[in-house]
């Protein structure tokens, strides 16, 4: 039926662990993808950790999926996925493909300490971020705890084309966070 309401999982966290085992986890992490924004390092897979955006982007096609809300698993369950696939497959990079991953400033925040805290060493990189969530703390925690790379989506270095399209990234903003990026040893894609 097209006009059925969409019924979403309340708790992102209750989903089910992947089985990485039944599903040939080893055949993915020998391939290697050239096109990877990250630039992938060793042994690389891919994770999702949270689902939608509640921002209205005239180009983006996320709210025709999972509307306009944000539902994402804790710090501690990414944690403790990043800790099983560094330990049980010898994982060296992580690559978060949600369509938002920092949009919880506290939630990316507490992740990356929680890496830092437990001394993980493992390479990771979001491949979506909201420009205006960045904050100078989260990018030194980002880079302290293996963040390799962040690809800005500007779209327009001109204001009312950012209003145009209903992207509203704060320009100057933007140009801050670049530096502190650049500060922090993280490698900016635009």
């Amino acid at each position: 039926r097209l006009n059925q309401k969409k019924c979403y999982l309340e708790d992102f966290n209750d989903f089910p662990s992947l089985e990485y085992d039944k599903i040939g986890v080893e055949a993915y992490l020998a391939m290697r993808d050239t096109s990877s924004i990250g630039g992938d390092q060793g042994r690389t897979i891919t994770l999702v950790t949270s689902r939608g955006c509640p921002y209205k982007c005239i180009y983006c096609a996320t709210h025709n999926v999972w509307d306009f809300g944000f539902r994402a698993q804790s710090a501690e369950n990414v944690f403790n996925q990043v800790v099983e696939l560094k330990e049980k497959y010898n994982v060296d990079t992580v690559v978060f493909v949600d369509d938002n991953f920092i949009l919880s400033k506290r939630r990316t925040k507490e992740f990356c300490r929680l890496l830092i805290k437990n001394k993980i060493n493992i390479n990771w990189y979001p491949n979506s971020v909201l420009i205006n969530a960045l904050d100078e703390e989260m990018i030194k925690l980002m880079a302290q705890s293996g963040c390799l790379s962040l690809a800005l989506a500007v779209e327009s270095g001109v204001d009312r084309i950012q209003k145009m399209i209903k992207k509203r990234v704060k320009l100057d903003h933007c140009k801050k966070m670049q530096e502190c990026l650049r500060r922090e040893g993280i490698t900016i894609f635009s």
